[in-house]
């Protein structure tokens, strides 16, 4: 293995029924990743899922923390990784994502983040949708719609570090 290439935090509190499922979709990622899962003290199965993915993950913990914002912050800190992102725990990555994003990176080295399409599934139904509008970035656009799908998001830590993470106050 080699040097993580994408520092992946996932904030959880009682999501256990979905975090199998966001933690395959990281791990089945064609990159190296570590990944961070920082779970607010939940109180159902989400403590015999992450017995199942410790020896995968870079680190866990579960405690009483001040929310999501907190533990995204958290999970971000503790890795070392040049690319972060956040999953939520009743998400998932689609096959490939992780790569497509860092490609992007690549060859846009001027560009502090990329995104792509995200979608939601309906469980009653099976299907998907998507979760927004997606546009190509645009200031004003994004000064009055939501344009960037936070699941689909890759940004470069020394961006993420020159704004201080996500805003613990929102």
């Amino acid at each position: 293995m080699g040097a993580p290439r994408v520092t992946v935090a996932v904030p959880s509190y009682n999501q256990g029924r979905y975090l199998e499922q966001c933690l395959e979709s990281i791990f089945a990622q064609e990159v190296e990743v570590e990944v961070f899962v920082c779970d607010g003290g939940s109180t159902d199965e989400t403590m015999a899922v992450l017995e199942r993915w410790k020896p995968r993950l870079a680190g866990w913990r579960s405690h009483a923390d001040n929310g999501q914002a907190e533990a995204i912050n958290e999970g971000v800190a503790r890795g070392k990784a040049p690319y972060v992102c956040w999953l939520n725990s009743d998400d998932y990555f689609e096959a490939g994502a992780l790569r497509l994003l860092i490609a992007e990176l690549d060859v846009h080295p001027e560009a502090p983040m990329a995104y792509g399409r995200a979608w939601n599934f309906i469980e009653r139904t099976g299907q998907k949708k998507p979760v927004i509008l997606i546009r190509d970035f645009d200031e004003r656009a994004l000064a009055n719609f939501c344009i960037v799908p936070q699941p689909a998001t890759l940004i470069r830590r020394s961006a993420w570090e020159a704004v201080g993470g996500v805003d613990p106050s929102l």
